[in-house]
């Protein structure tokens, strides 16, 4: 059986000096091994705090990983009010804050193919604007937690226009616990098993979180996984989806 794994970093801080620094040796050491990494990037906070990150975006794009979009849903009051920090998923807000992010994104000569929702939120717009702008896939739905407000069961699969959901299997401290419990990772598909793993960029800060991550690796290269950007696991998945009406 074909095994391949994913990480992805859910980029919200790349402005912070010693978030960057972090994030930078973990690419330039994945990209040393071949591991491919993808990072959906999120510029509101960057942006709150006028800090032009699109020098670290693209130093990313240029080891080899993939650049996607990661949006929060936050509300008019977010980043203006001191403190205040809320998720409104009403359609006029969910639609500004995807074309703002989107936007972004373009301007600084990216075009992302992948994405996942801040907060795992789930706007009733997302598939058909996500569809509409080109995008291949979508990591918003969780397989390990089932019992989450998604529309349809969280496995693969693929909807009309083309958009591949693929779920998200684990954060870093599951892999650590499916190590020590025994327990078999990732979701089976066809003739493939995968692993979709995430964490925030401000993770790589904790020892900890640091930990997970060797765990996750050397657990995976064990048992004969491949590292691979989200998109082309998707590529690779695509071929035995059913599409879902």
């Amino acid at each position: 059986m074909n095994r391949l794994a994913c990480l992805s970093i859910h980029t919200e801080k790349l402005h912070q000096d010693a978030v960057w620094q972090v994030v930078q040796q973990l690419a330039a050491t994945c990209a040393n091994d071949g591991a491919k990494l993808t990072f959906f990037v999120h510029p509101f906070w960057p942006e709150k705090a006028r800090i032009d990150i699109s020098e670290r975006v693209h130093q990313l794009a240029s080891l080899g990983h993939e650049i996607g979009q990661h949006t929060h849903f936050y509300d008019a009051c977010t980043g203006v009010v001191p403190g205040h920090k809320t998720t409104d998923i009403s359609p006029d807000n969910a639609l500004h804050r995807l074309e703002e992010d989107y936007t972004w994104l373009e301007r600084v000569g990216i075009r992302p193919a992948g994405f996942v929702s801040g907060g795992w939120a789930w706007p009733e717009l997302l598939v058909p604007w996500l569809t509409d702008h080109g995008f291949a896939y979508d990591c918003t739905a969780r397989s390990y937690q089932p019992d989450q407000a998604y529309p349809f069961d969280p496995s693969p699969t693929m909807f009309a226009g083309g958009l591949v959901e693929i779920p998200t299997t684990a954060p870093l401290r599951h892999v650590a616990l499916r190590v020590l419990r025994k327990r078999p990772p990732g979701l089976s598909v066809g003739g493939l098993r995968y692993e979709l793993v995430y964490c925030h960029d401000d993770d790589l800060l904790e020892w900890r979180k640091r930990l997970a991550l060797r765990v996750a690796v050397a657990v995976f290269a064990r048992k004969g996984y491949r590292f691979v950007s989200v998109g082309e696991l998707v590529s690779h998945l695509r071929p035995a989806l059913e599409i879902r009406p």
